[in-house]
């Protein structure tokens, strides 16, 4: 795949996260990512996004809306950040427990030889006492969240507070597209047709996230702009 700007943001994103998770006096780093979509359901929830270490534009949309420079997003970054840490300690919340198992391997894939999963728990039912339960006796470097825009942010935030993890990630859909294989094809990254490739693959979950939410962000982009100025960010 021909390296991008996206690619290259990544791996800068990347390399700070790990130089904080590796260092000998780690830093709490709360990671998450928005997107035209998740924005709404964060902002509802009154989500304390300046609590963050860095928050991320994974979308062209909303980072054309708010005027973002650069854009992210964890299937870029996350990859690149367990090759980094080597030797970490790493667990997952995400999805149902159905699926959890094929996430799990999934996961334990992507690690280095030295690193290894802890555990890993289904992102449905009660997962922040679950988290605590677990995370409580076996705290982690790198702790991977899908649990839905909104409660994955809590989780995140939740997590490096109380020393469950030193860094607490969200990752959307990350965790399936990984589980897949080979999710996106070598030429969705460099024409940015990501979204396109989604449609095609999840029509019915996702068909309308590119038409009616993105009519509604277009028009609340103003409000957008300025809810999301001076947003915290790794450099």
């Amino acid at each position: 795949m021909k390296p991008t700007p996206d690619h290259a943001a990544a791996e800068r994103l990347a390399s700070l996260l790990a130089g904080r998770i590796m260092a000998p006096e780690s830093r709490s780093t709360p990671v998450t990512w928005l997107n035209h979509v998740s924005v709404r359901e964060v902002l509802r929830r009154n989500i304390q996004l300046h609590l963050f270490s860095h928050v991320g534009i994974d979308g062209v949309l909303l980072k054309t809306l708010i005027g973002e420079q650069e854009r992210t997003s964890a299937d870029l970054v996350v990859p690149r950040l367990l090759q980094q840490t080597p030797g970490a300690a790493v667990a997952l919340i995400g999805g149902d427990r159905i699926g959890l198992t094929r996430r799990s391997m999934a996961i334990v894939d992507a690690l280095p030889p030295a690193s290894h999963l802890a555990w890993a728990l289904p992102g449905y039912g009660h997962p922040a006492s679950e988290m605590m339960r677990v995370g409580a006796s076996c705290p982690v470097d790198i702790l991977i969240i899908c649990a839905g825009a909104g409660l994955q942010e809590e989780l995140a935030l939740q997590a490096v507070q109380q020393g469950i993890a030193t860094a607490a990630i969200t990752c959307g859909g990350y965790l399936d597209q990984l589980a897949h294989g080979s999710y996106y094809p070598s030429w969705a990254y460099p024409l940015r047709l990501n979204w396109l490739v989604r449609i095609v693959r999840e029509p019915r979950r996702l068909w309308r996230r590119y038409t009616v939410d993105v009519i509604s962000a277009v028009r609340n982009r103003h409000t957008l702009r300025a809810q999301l100025a001076g947003l915290p960010r790794l450099d």
